[in-house]
């Protein structure tokens, strides 16, 4: 196992307004290791994964996975992950 990290999250903030949807996470997953991310509605999973898939900008906070900053090359993090949200899911359905 590598001693860097896959994913990385320190002080990880997002807000919408007044909502504070994620408060400060911090995270460090190992090469190899399976995880998920389990809470009620309004928990912050989405907003995290969306996050470290650089499709959103933290409000404070920095994340990296793989080794690429989320901001600044979120394309990169895009490039080598999957993720398909279920909205994306429900309007290709829907589109058939």
């Amino acid at each position: 196992m590598s001693d860097r990290a896959a994913v990385v999250c320190r002080g990880l903030t997002r807000r919408f307004g007044e909502v504070t949807a994620l408060d400060g996470l911090d995270l460090a997953v190992q090469p190899g290791v399976i995880f998920g991310f389990l809470g009620p509605n309004g928990a912050g999973k989405t907003t995290t994964i969306r996050l470290l898939a650089g499709l959103d900008s933290p409000t404070a906070g920095t994340g990296e996975v793989l080794g690429y900053d989320i901001e600044r090359a979120g394309n990169e993090v895009r490039r080598r992950i999957a993720y398909l949200d279920q909205l994306s899911l429900l309007s290709d359905i829907v589109s058939r």
